[in-house]
């Protein structure tokens, strides 16, 4: 009896834990349509893994493929100008698929997730802002510059956490671009000046997709708006993404100069 009673114990015991395991993953072939993509949602199991782990080899070949009970999703997105292939389905979660070198292209685009069920979704790739402050003070300027020294920008995922820490920051600068939060989100990029010290700040984060940065008044009237921008796009507000936005309107105005000219 007591034999009996272990073994159930022991079989509940299992199915507690695969049912703690187990996550649902979209799946689809590179070659199939967007509408595949996003309507297929299976759940993961052996079978499903390995499906998904014969997909990624396709394109990492060397990738070593470590089976395991439990799984992971994966959203691969390779780009092979002018093509671009993607992939989604189960993995083993042994086997980070992110990792490794493409046979051919490049990889654009890689997640591998257990947050939730579909985790591998279009909707929920997250997008990745600079979030910091840069602080520039005037050139005859004879503060210690490592007192005024803020944590420099750099790329983060807009989460939950990060954007209400980004949104808060911004409050305190305009308190009128509160708004509800959400789970959409976009980047901004503010450059401020003080009129009495003429220090310039250079504020970046994730905020929430309705809240407005460039609009609103600043809390301090020695506060000054220098420039103002807010993207929806990754990495959108670095200032590599604006050298490239000036350069290529530079050669725009190039080319219609020499069209006049000819």
């Amino acid at each position: 009896m007591n034999h009996l009673k272990q073994l159930l114990a022991g079989i509940l015991i299992c199915s507690i834990v695969q049912t703690a395991s187990s996550i649902s993953c979209f799946s689809c072939e590179h070659t199939d349509s967007d509408s595949v993509c996003e309507d297929n949602l299976i759940e993961c199991d052996a079978s499903a893994a390995s499906l998904g782990m014969i997909r990624v080899a396709a394109f990492k070949p060397t990738m070593q493929i470590i089976q395991s009970s439990t799984f992971r999703c994966f959203d691969l997105l390779i780009q092979d100008t002018p093509n671009e292939y993607r992939t989604r389905g189960c993995a083993y979660d042994t086997v980070d698929v992110c990792q490794g070198e493409v046979r051919v292209g490049v990889q654009a685009e890689c997640r591998w997730c257990n947050e939730h069920d579909g985790c591998n979704s279009a909707a929920a790739r997250a997008l990745r802002c600079m979030q910091g402050v840069e602080i520039s003070l005037p050139s005859d300027d004879t503060t210690d510059k490592d007192k005024d020294k803020e944590k420099m920008p750099e790329y983060t995922e807009c989460g939950i956490a990060s954007t209400a820490v980004s949104a808060a920051s911004l409050l305190v600068l305009k308190p009128s671009t509160a708004t509800i939060p959400s789970t959409s989100y976009k980047c901004y990029h503010l450059r401020i000046e003080t009129t009495d010290t003429k220090k310039a700040s250079i504020v970046k984060g994730c905020i929430y997709k309705e809240q407005d940065v460039c609009d609103g008044k600043f809390k301090a009237d020695s506060v000054r708006e220098v420039f103002c921008s807010q993207c929806d796009q990754d990495e959108c507000n670095s200032a590599l993404h604006f050298a490239s936005n000036w350069k290529m309107l530079g050669f725009t105005l190039f080319t219609i100069v020499c069209f006049f000219m000819k």
